[in-house]
């Protein structure tokens, strides 16, 4: 009897898959996707900053590209350093009515930008993604001269971090690491049971 060739579905992303996407959805958006991203950990903050984006325009917010490039480069920020002003993010409007009353929700979508604790005002983390009201990421000197830009806790609405796994590791996605992140986040990060730290995972095969 013959034998049936069947190919498994792979359900990890390819690398050109996640570029196409990125590209396809910067263009969609008025930006051009240019930056060499080479490693397979960026191109998934990238995607996932993008479904973030997304999300929201599935919650009838207007999406607007800011801070774009001198040649219309959508500038996503691939390092800790670095500040807000040299890249580019989103801003997402809503109107809303309630009790006859207009309101309007403006919020920001920033891509490795450090968040100020709710406990101590000069502690910080960097997250991979995070989610604030408008105006709620800022630029301040610090006393050694240096200027570092971050999120002011009381402007902060989520964070997101974004991890990669290997394939030996994909049975067992929960690491030691994760199980900490998400428990330092929810505990120290925020002062609120109501919001918690997300962490998005996709294992990739080496």
């Amino acid at each position: 009897m013959a034998k049936l060739n069947i190919k498994s579905k792979n359900p990890y992303k390819d690398r050109k898959d996640l570029l196409r996407d990125i590209n396809s959805f910067i263009s969609r958006n008025g930006g051009v996707f240019n930056q060499l991203a080479k490693r397979m950990s960026d191109l998934f903050e990238m995607s996932i900053y993008n479904d973030i984006v997304r999300y929201y325009k599935r919650k009838k917010y207007n999406i607007e590209v800011m801070r774009l490039g001198k040649d219309g480069t959508f500038m996503y920020k691939l390092s800790t350093s670095g500040l807000k002003e040299n890249f580019s993010y989103f801003q997402c409007v809503k109107l809303t009515v309630e009790k006859h009353k207009r309101e309007k929700i403006e919020i920001e979508i920033h891509h490795n930008l450090k968040v100020q604790s709710a406990h101590d005002d000069h502690i910080y983390y960097t997250a991979d993604i995070c989610v604030c009201h408008k105006d709620g990421a800022i630029t301040k000197k610090q006393k050694n001269g240096r200027n570092h830009s971050f999120v002011e806790n009381d402007k902060l609405i989520n964070f997101f971090e974004v991890k990669n796994s290997s394939y030996e590791n994909r049975k067992n996605p929960k690491t030691v690491g994760q199980n900490f992140i998400l428990k330092y986040f929810s505990d120290f990060w925020f002062n609120t049971s109501k919001r918690t730290a997300t962490i998005l995972h996709q294992n990739k095969i080496l």
